[in-house]
């Protein structure tokens, strides 16, 4: 990993990272494209998907993958998406789609016929690298996070096949802080939960007929490694409810 030494950065010769230009609208839109609507359940068993982040660090002593977005989603907390940069990592983000985790509602016809008149996101967060307290501690973690949430209208042909019907849009942002408490628990060392309420512009309940959410997570400032300027998440999800 990356190492600070006396307050100076020394980049280990071994270890790089698959870095992105910074966040660009046009790249979102080609990475929403690789996965929006039906597109995500004929993706492959193994796929990456790497227009999703900003970067992924990269050791040769390691597999080339062991650090990337899948790990936020794989119900692990050994693992952990880090951040590719030479430097604590300001500015990097990560894309992950909002779930439904009530598959009984269509929030999209709820809210259509005005029987919802909000949406409600949960995001849940483990901070840091969560394999041992050791890495945890030697590694940085997120504090002070920007939180970007896109509707993106989709439509789906009669063979199954979802493309994008407008731009992704932004339709709710703030900024948060990350959690730091050690709970020690067998399962995880530390975890969070953050809450979101919006409402739609009137074209989505007129115009389109499909559309999904993502969060945009970018790091704004870290709690600082003790010996790593690496920045790491374990595991992080996004769901919609239809009440906090």
């Amino acid at each position: 990993m990356k190492k600070t030494v006396l307050g100076l950065l020394f980049v280990v010769i071994s270890t790089f990272g698959y870095s992105q230009s910074k966040f660009n609208e046009n790249d979102f839109v080609n990475a929403i494209n690789e996965v929006v609507g039906f597109k995500k359940q004929h993706l492959a068993k193994d796929f990456i998907w790497k227009k999703g982040r900003s970067s992924a660090l990269v050791e040769k002593s390691e597999p080339v993958n062991k650090y990337e977005i899948s790990n936020l989603h794989d119900e692990n907390c050994c693992t952990s998406w880090v951040e590719g940069k030479s430097d604590d990592g300001i500015g990097e983000w990560v894309v992950i789609p909002v779930e439904n985790w009530d598959e009984n509602l269509n929030y999209v016809y709820e809210y259509s016929h005005n029987n919802i008149k909000q949406f409600n996101v949960v995001l849940e967060v483990w901070n840091g690298y969560q394999e041992t307290l050791d890495l945890y501690k030697k590694n940085n973690r997120v504090k002070d996070a920007k939180i970007t949430i896109y509707a993106v209208p989709f439509c789906t042909s009669m063979e199954g096949v979802s493309e994008l019907e407008a731009n992704p849009e932004v339709v709710h942002e703030e900024t948060v802080q990350f959690s730091d408490e050690i709970f020690d628990t067998p399962i995880y060392l530390n975890s969070s939960t953050h809450k979101f309420s919006f409402t739609l512009p009137e074209k989505y309940k007129t115009q389109y007929y499909e559309y999904e959410f993502y969060i945009k997570v970018e790091i704004m400032s870290v709690y600082k490694g003790t010996k790593y300027n690496d920045t790491c998440i374990s595991e992080m999800n996004a769901k919609l409810v239809k009440s906090f």
